[in-house]
This record gives C-alpha cells, structure tokens and sequence, in this order.
C-alpha cells in the first residue's frame, strides 16, 4: 500500500497545512499541535503523545480523532508519533512544523531526523521550506535552474560529490561534518554522490 502519512508537531505553526496534505492519507497531531489543527480546521486521524500540552478545547473538539497516549518519557512525542507511522509501512512521512519555538526541541528533532531508520522517505517542512536526507550512494535531483538549497553533515562524510550546483564538489572527504549554506542550482538535474555518511539537505520553496 503506498500510504503517505503527516506528522503534524507542536513547533512554529506553519501557515496553509492544508497545502501540505493533499495526496495525504493519513494524519497525525503530536500532543498540542492538535491546537495547530484546530486552528487551521485541520482533522487528524490520531493525536499521539503524553498528552501534557494539548487544550481541553482540542480534545473536546476532536472526538473522530483517535486518542493514543504514551505517558513514557524515554522519548519525545515526536519519536512517539514517528514510531507509531513508521509501524503502518507507509511509503511517505511528512513532518509539519517540527522546529522553532525552544531551541532544546528543534535540535532534538534535527537528531531524531539524522538517526531515522525507516523505509518511507521522510520529509520535514517549515513556513520557508523542506528538509531531507539522502544516504551514501547516487542521488538526483529534478529542481528547477537557480534553485537556493543548503547541504550539511552531523558526521564524516566521505566522497561527497555535488554537481550541477554553482559551489560544486568532486569527490571530497569531510572527516567531522560537513556545512554548505544557500547554494544554488545551475541546472535542472543535479546530482549528489557520496559513499559513506548521512546528507542533510534544506531546499527553500519558491
């Protein structure tokens, strides 16, 4: 089944989630962001976590919503929310609203993201753009000429090659990390190599 999945999170409210659904079959609120949802008469399928920042309003509003609490504290709701799509193999995890607000969070879900393990591509969106992740092997991207996407590494990253982009890179070892801010498209099929390491990569919606 190619079930695509969005993990609404209780960071910065991103404007027009309705956007961001279509072609979305599945809808997950982590714990206060069914706020969010309300706010944009948005209904998730579940709301997911320990429940300690959700309104009264929100869950007295949702009632077709599935209610499932995890009162544990090993992880954040957003690991709980992740869990939890990642266990319907779906073929698309789309994360909504996951940064600002305090910055513990932010940077919390930026290495939940870098650890993730799932099959489905994983995508995380903000009110100015995407971020994913590429593994080690040969990636291409379809983008339109002057595209502005920023790349960058939490580990070594080894052979890394970047082509089609205005600063390009032929076969290059980074042995701490790795940080390319706001580079830019000069063709509409670029590629990214690399053989060992993980790829963050940041492209700012038109």
């Amino acid at each position: 089944m190619n079930l695509r999945i969005a993990i609404i999170a209780n960071g910065e409210e991103v404007q027009n989630i309705k956007a961001l659904l279509k072609a979305i079959d599945l809808i997950i609120a982590v714990d206060g962001a069914a706020d969010i949802c309300r706010s944009q008469n948005v209904y998730p399928d579940y709301v997911i976590g320990d429940l300690d920042s959700i309104s009264a309003e929100s869950l007295n509003f949702f009632t077709r919503s599935k209610i499932i609490e995890i009162s544990r504290q090993d992880n954040t709701d957003l690991q709980k929310a992740l869990n939890f799509a990642n266990s319907l193999n779906p073929s698309l995890i789309r994360i909504i609203s996951a940064s600002g607000k305090r910055t513990d969070h932010s940077v919390a879900n930026l290495l939940i993201f870098q650890n993730y393990q799932g099959k489905a591509s994983l995508e995380v969106w903000d009110n100015f753009g995407k971020l994913f992740i590429y593994g080690p092997g040969s990636h291409h991207l379809k983008l339109k000429k002057n595209s502005t996407i920023s790349f960058f590494s939490l580990e070594p990253i080894f052979g890394l090659t970047l082509a089609g982009f205005k600063y390009s890179l032929k076969d290059r070892d980074f042995k701490s990390n790795f940080t390319g801010v706001s580079n830019v498209t000069t063709s509409d099929n670029c590629k990214i190599e690399f053989q060992k390491g993980k790829l963050l990569c940041y492209l700012i919606s038109e």
